[in-house]
């Protein structure tokens, strides 16, 4: 399922914290400071550090968090098509972020490839 708003990775510098206006959809903490998954409007209006709009596809199946290769398959199929992808596993589901100009062609591959 593809979701409906467009997204951007923003970073926070360390020893910053994440401003209380922001909801990001997803955050990680690395040693150079914060990653986050904004909406379109959110990063524009943060003035924050940005890269690569993406549009995030929900894989709407609930693989164990121990699963081996479904990832690996999606990721080789999507890289054959030339389509760079991002992927953030979450406890019910994996979420694939791709650009947003490429968002329905890696739709329509997964598809594809659920129906073989």
């Amino acid at each position: 399922m593809l979701m409906l708003d467009t997204y951007a990775y923003v970073t926070i510098r360390a020893g910053r914290p994440i401003p209380s206006n922001l909801q990001p959809l997803a955050t990680f903490r690395e040693p150079e400071g914060w990653s986050l998954l904004l909406t379109e409007r959110e990063t524009i209006a943060s003035g924050l550090p940005h890269a690569f709009w993406c549009r995030g596809i929900s894989l709407q199946i609930n693989p164990s968090l121990f699963a081996v290769g479904l990832l690996a398959a999606i990721s080789d199929r999507l890289a054959k098509a030339g389509i760079s992808i991002n992927i953030v596993s979450a406890y019910y589901r994996d979420y694939i972020f791709v650009p947003s100009i490429r968002a329905e062609e890696a739709l329509s591959i997964l598809r594809r490839m659920s129906e073989e």
